[in-house]
């Protein structure tokens, strides 16, 4: 359902909308143009029609002249209240793709963390070249059950904020982060070796461990939190879920040696 509303509404929006916000600019650049061009004549006509005042004789031309003018002036009036018309349209058509463009970006963002989802994961993934070098890191939070249970949903989503805000700055706009659901959360780092995808964990891990948080209404201090994190570097003929998989396995492999670690893939090799 989802790629069925993401393909609908870029359909509507570079089928219809886009084209038609074209022709409407046009349209109303065209009438300001002839707009001009009328209030030109209608000026020129005036001037002629003064200097015929004086002359009696060119009675029948100045009343042609004057009738010209009122149908300029017609014509001006009805071209205003069209203008107005095209203009309000062209700025809802412009409300509507912008409305569109929102809905398409709060449908691939998490909405506690700011990070993408794993919808919008996948979607940002399409602009990579899967034959360059790429890394990623899986990343569970350890004991999150417990943070819930014993301090309340609201603390671990709080908990859950912090951790996503260390992954966002410990990485670089071309990577990827995204959370996956519940205390789950990837990042592909953009054309980067297995090395550099091992600093980055390392670097998240360290300030995810030096995280002292209070719980301000008992005053009582939480538990300390940490992170497990697996590593893996894309392989030549492999694909996303493979890469995926191979990190989410390391992590698991970091559970199980004690917690608070990461954990570099066996099929994967440090350059």
């Amino acid at each position: 359902m989802f790629n069925e509303f993401l393909s609908a509404s870029h359909n509507i929006e570079n089928l219809l909308l886009s084209p038609f916000e074209k022709t409407l600019n046009k349209t109303l650049n065209k009438i300001d143009s002839q707009v001009i061009n009328e209030k030109e004549i209608a000026f020129n006509l005036k001037k002629v029609d003064g200097a015929l005042s004086k002359l009696a004789q060119h009675q029948p031309l100045k009343t042609l002249i004057n009738f010209i003018i009122n149908l300029i002036n017609n014509s001006q009036s009805q071209r205003k209240a069209l203008t107005d018309e095209l203009t309000h349209t062209y700025a809802e058509v412009k409300l509507l793709r912008t409305q569109l463009s929102e809905s398409r970006e709060q449908a691939a963002i998490d909405s506690l963390t700011g990070l993408l989802n794993r919808r919008g994961c996948q979607s940002k993934l399409q602009e990579f070249n899967i034959n360059q070098t790429h890394s990623t890191i899986a990343i569970d939070i350890d004991h999150f059950k417990q943070i819930n249970d014993s301090f309340g949903h609201a603390v671990g989503d709080k908990v859950i904020q912090l951790i996503a805000n260390i992954i966002k700055q410990s990485i670089s706009a071309d990577d990827i982060a995204a959370r996956l659901g519940g205390e789950e959360f990837i990042v592909v780092m953009h054309n980067k070796s297995i090395k550099i995808a091992e600093n980055i964990a390392e670097k998240i891990r360290t300030s995810v461990e030096k995280l002292k948080l209070i719980q301000k209404q008992t005053n009582t201090y939480l538990p300390k939190i940490s992170v497990s994190l697996g590593i893996a570097e894309l392989d030549e003929e492999e694909n996303w879920d493979s890469l995926f998989e191979k990190a989410d396995k390391a992590m698991y492999q970091a559970k199980e040696l004690g917690r608070n670690r990461c954990v570099i893939s066996q099929t994967s090799c440090l350059v």
